[in-house]
């Protein structure tokens, strides 16, 4: 899978088309060449080392509260400093949840991942 911040650059290098990032417009270094589609794709983990993916992806998140872990099929989300411990209501466990405050009980907006 590729990063949604690459593209392929129709220029050839050495033969072959590289990615460029839309971000700062240069070659993405975060990349292999897959023999199965013959193409340079993005190395699995790349959204774990690539600087510009993990900033991009945190300004998304930022109204959103980080999913610490799930036990139990409770969340456990951060949110200013505190822990709060809430029923899963996905199929899943999501990464970030967006909360909000229902007759003085906080709850899980569904459908934000």
């Amino acid at each position: 899978m590729n990063c949604k911040y690459s593209k392929i650059d129709e220029n050839l290098v050495k033969g072959r088309h590289l990615l460029i990032c839309t971000k700062t417009n240069e070659y993405c270094a975060i990349t292999r060449y897959c023999p199965k589609v013959k193409e340079v794709i993005n190395i699995d983990g790349y959204d774990k080392k690539c600087k510009i993916y993990i900033k991009e992806k945190a300004k998304e998140n930022i109204d959103k509260n980080k999913v610490l872990f799930e036990k139990n099929e409770k969340l456990y989300i951060e949110n200013d400093g505190q822990v709060l411990i809430l029923a899963n209501p996905f199929d899943y466990t999501p990464n970030y949840v967006s909360l909000f405050i229902d007759n003085g009980n906080c709850k899980i907006t569904k459908g934000v991942i």
